[in-house]
């Protein structure tokens, strides 16, 4: 296994390939899916107007130190993204009537249901890691989402939501 000053990546990553309630979302190549790999199966998609690929990165941004120390490596605060990808073929939002109710569907409806199941993942990843040892981060937050909505030809609605951890 490499060594790596963000400790979280592959445990997370593989945590979240093998969460039962994302599998049914997303297939083995959707998470990490080149950005090439992604247009030619938009691409594909579209000719067949088949259901839309989909993609979920982990985007390890900047860490800040805890504190400074000379000549010691301080716990730092890491920020990163979990940013999640779906081809917005038909409407992103549709108003619906179901049972005399007038509701909102979509793409942008789908894709707020994969953020909470995603989310769901990471905090329950978070929690199960807690009781592991050595410790070599904790502290999971949920800081932020993101939204990117399509423009021009662009068919993609993507979110990105924004988490911090500690860094041992």
């Amino acid at each position: 296994m490499l060594l790596t000053d963000i400790p979280y990546l592959n445990p997370m990553w593989r945590w979240l390939r093998e969460d039962p309630s994302l599998k049914s979302e997303f297939t083995d190549k959707s998470f990490f899916m080149p950005h090439s790999d992604l247009i030619s199966a938009t691409v594909e998609a579209m000719k067949k107007d088949c259901p839309a690929p989909r993609a979920l990165w982990i985007l390890p941004q900047d860490t800040l130190a805890g504190a400074r120390r000379e000549g010691c490596r301080s716990p730092g605060t890491h920020t990163f993204y979990i940013q999640i990808i779906v081809q917005c073929i038909r409407d992103t939002f549709q108003i619906v009537k179901r049972d005399n109710e007038v509701v909102l569907e979509g793409q942008f409806m789908e894709l707020c249901a994969l953020r909470k199941k995603v989310k769901d993942s990471v905090l329950a990843f978070g929690n199960d890691y807690k009781n592991k040892t050595p410790v070599k981060f904790d502290k999971l937050y949920w800081v932020k989402d993101t939204m990117l909505y399509p423009s021009g030809e662009q068919k993609f609605l993507s979110t990105a939501i924004q988490f911090e951890i500690n860094i041992y």
